[in-house]
């Protein structure tokens, strides 16, 4: 009895002595962890100091540079001002990479007045700003630096040879589209260089040297359609809407573009049942309107022709807003009839819209050729609007009898479906509370078949 409590006793000792060597490798464990993690942040906060540190020279260099320089040739090479020194550079020390931009612009000073304002300051190019941005990394605000300093001319600012180019950026509602990218260009000045718009959707550009219709802006921002000036008729093929902008010397130049956010579309195609159709080709043409032809016909920045999945669908984004046309090819005719499209804007020349900032759905009707389907559509007789719940019967007299509501579209459709619809003569009688009863006797041929009835309000 004595030996076997003393060999448990031993074998209790050894199991705790487990448990506590356990223990303090955890405990190890977690100490050793939290140093690596704290050792390896605080080196990452030293590499990144002394990156900084890198950048701040780079950028004191270059201001340094551009203080040696005459107030004249302070500037960046297709810039406004324009000089010699490049938008962007790129240097490398330590094997980090530092991406430099200078940026400079003419300001005018709101002490002796502002374009516009009381006093009208005529001359808005008091003096230059100058901005350095040096950055590295993912170019993060925690990953740049930036330098800023004012040069002043040597004497009393002029404009002479130069005016103001003020772009105001709208959406269709008349709102300003906030921090929108700016590139200007103008190829016989020597300029180019990209902006952005401030949160009103605004961009004042001083000092723009005197030119005719030869300023190029092109708009873009993410979710939004991208917009570019054209230059004049016939330079251009169309009359564009949007042309290239002029300046004159001593003035201000005002240029409004009405850009939109993008919309998404899905197009269903179905028959007369509302069985998806496949692999049918349809073109789409519209959106923005970007001028006009000598024929008088308009020019749109979408024109593309697209096919139906198994489903029946055609699902496209990115679209630009605006008045779309549906157009099939000439085999999808001889094959298919045109029945209707919902929603619509002109049900004869198959138009829709489609809205800013928005994904629409528009859905086809076709009817195979070599089905007998006959269509009534029934329409208000003084205002032409389309009349739903409308009763139509047909009938003959080989026992054919049916009766069919129209539709949200007016339309009441007439097809095979147990009860054959052959060709030959029916009386037909249309009915809707509030409007006058109409018989009438309807020839019925092959095919598809589309009649207009209109009713009169009692």
């Amino acid at each position: 009895m004595f030996t076997f409590e003393n060999k448990k006793k031993k074998f209790l000792s050894k199991a705790f002595t487990l448990i506590e060597v356990l223990l303090v490798i955890f405990i190890a464990s977690i100490i050793v962890v939290t140093f690596l993690n704290v050792f390896s942040q605080g080196s990452r906060l030293l590499l990144e100091s002394k990156k900084s540190l890198i950048a701040t020279s780079f950028a004191n260099e270059y201001m340094e540079m551009m203080r040696n320089l005459s107030y004249d040739s302070v500037g960046v090479s297709g810039g406004i001002p324009s000089g010699s020194l490049e938008a962007i550079e790129v240097k490398e020390k330590n094997g980090t990479q530092y991406t430099i931009y200078t940026d400079i612009r003419y300001k005018d000073d709101p002490y002796d007045g502002v374009v516009g304002g009381s006093p009208n300051d005529l001359i808005n190019t008091d003096y230059k700003l100058v901005t350095i941005r040096v950055s590295w990394g993912n170019e993060s605000p925690q990953q740049e630096v930036r330098l800023s300093s004012i040069f002043v001319p040597p004497g009393i600012e002029t404009s002479v040879g130069a005016g103001t180019l003020a772009i105001n950026i709208i959406d269709a509602f008349g709102d300003g589209v906030p921090f929108a990218n700016i590139t200007l260009k103008n190829d016989s000045e020597g300029i180019l260089f990209s902006t952005m718009t401030d949160d009103v959707g605004n961009i004042l550009i001083p000092g723009a040297p005197e030119a005719e219709q030869s300023y190029e802006i092109i708009v873009n921002k993410l979710s939004y359609e991208t917009v570019e000036t054209y230059p004049p008729y016939p330079l251009s093929a169309f009359t564009p809407i949007d042309e290239h902008s002029s300046v004159l010397e001593g003035e201000l130049t005002n240029k409004v573009i009405v850009m939109n956010p993008l919309a998404g579309l899905t197009v269903f195609i179905k028959d007369f049942i509302g069985n998806p159709l496949s692999n049918i080709p349809i073109q789409l043409v519209g959106g923005r309107i970007l001028g006009t032809l000598p024929s008088t016909e308009e020019v749109y920045t979408y024109d593309n022709s697209s096919v139906a999945d198994t489903e029946g669908e055609i699902s496209l984004e990115g679209m630009s807003p605006g008045t779309y046309s549906l157009f099939f090819p000439e085999e999808t005719e001889n094959e298919y009839e045109f029945i209707s499209m919902n929603p619509r804007l002109d049900q004869e020349e198959k138009k829709f819209f489609l809205e800013p900032g928005t994904s629409s759905e528009v859905t086809i009707i076709l009817s195979p050729r070599n089905e007998t389907v006959f269509s009534i559509l029934v329409k208000d007789d003084a205002d032409e609007e389309f009349l739903s719940g409308a009763s139509v019967r047909l009938q003959n007299v080989s026992g054919y009898d049916k009766e069919i509501l129209t539709n949200e579209d007016g339309t009441a459709l007439f097809y095979e479906e147990g009860v054959l619809l052959e060709s030959g003569l029916y009386d037909m009688s249309i009915s809707l509370d509030g409007y006058v009863t109409q018989n009438q006797q309807i020839q019925i041929e092959g095919g598809f078949q589309q009649e207009e009835v209109r009713l009169i309000s009692q």
